[in-house]
């Protein structure tokens, strides 16, 4: 299947500007659209919504801002990705509490134009993708407080539909996992009271886990990036090399759920 042609909106006075970048971004595979000022801007959008808005501020009537601004009012902030690109290069601190998605000051080259909008509409599309899948919830059976910290940093970081609840205890994860059943639990082997493979055979033994996968890992060698590392899925053994860092075990979550 030939990948979707991207819509762009080029909003710019500058009728030298429009054509030039215009025949630029229709040579690079972009359908372009074009407006010469705000109102002009927000009629396009009626009609048609493109995937990337490239915005001027400086032009008559409303200019980029009020258009900025009729576009929130009119429900449709973060709908379309907006790249301010203007000669008022002094202004980019501005739109750091504006609802846009980068700023680019003229002038510039126009292979770092496309490769800005290339960034956007790839960060926008790994966001639509992300949503579109069914959102699964993982939980982290974990009593160190800094390990913690670093998994769930790569779970906010990362856009993958994955929630992430943290026990720290095997009994309070049992709790957990029969309250609301996880799509997958990630726990250390070595834990106080219970340790993650008995964890592992009493979740197998409660109707409501007992399909639900249980991936172990080794604390000793959370920081070592050096070595082999072995992860035991119950019932299983998996091999992945890596280190148990955060991102290694966030990788190994994807896998396991099949991300």
């Amino acid at each position: 299947m030939a990948p979707v042609t991207k819509k762009i909106l080029l909003v710019d006075d500058d009728d030298h500007l429009l054509l030039t970048l215009g025949d630029y971004l229709s040579y690079e595979g972009f359908d372009v659209s074009t407006a010469r000022s705000g109102e002009e801007a927000l009629a396009a959008l009626e009609k048609d919504a493109p995937d990337l808005i490239v915005l001027d501020i400086g032009m008559p009537g409303m200019g980029g801002l009020g258009f900025l601004k009729e576009r929130d009012e009119a429900n449709q902030t973060g709908a379309i990705p907006t790249l301010v690109f203007t000669a008022r290069s002094t202004m980019e601190s501005f739109f750091d509490n504006v609802e846009v998605d980068a700023f680019l000051a003229k002038p510039c080259r126009e292979e770092d134009l496309l490769r800005k909008i290339k960034e956007i509409l790839a960060r926008r599309d790994a966001v639509n993708k992300a949503a579109s899948r069914p959102a699964r919830n993982v939980l982290l059976v974990e009593d160190d407080f800094e390990v913690v910290q670093e998994v769930s940093r790569m779970f906010r970081q990362r856009q993958d539909n994955l929630t992430l609840r943290v026990s720290p205890t095997a009994s309070d994860a049992v709790e957990k996992a029969a309250t609301v059943r996880p799509d997958l639990v990630l726990t250390k082997e070595i834990l106080r009271g219970m340790n993650g493979d008995e964890l592992a055979l009493l979740l197998r033994q409660m109707p409501k886990t007992h399909d639900v996968p249980v991936l172990l890992y080794d604390n000793t060698r959370l920081y070592d990036g050096t070595r082999e590392i072995r992860y035991r899925q119950f019932g299983r053994t998996d091999r992945y090399v890596g280190s148990l860092s955060g991102a290694g075990l966030y990788r190994s979550v994807c896998q396991a759920l099949g991300i």
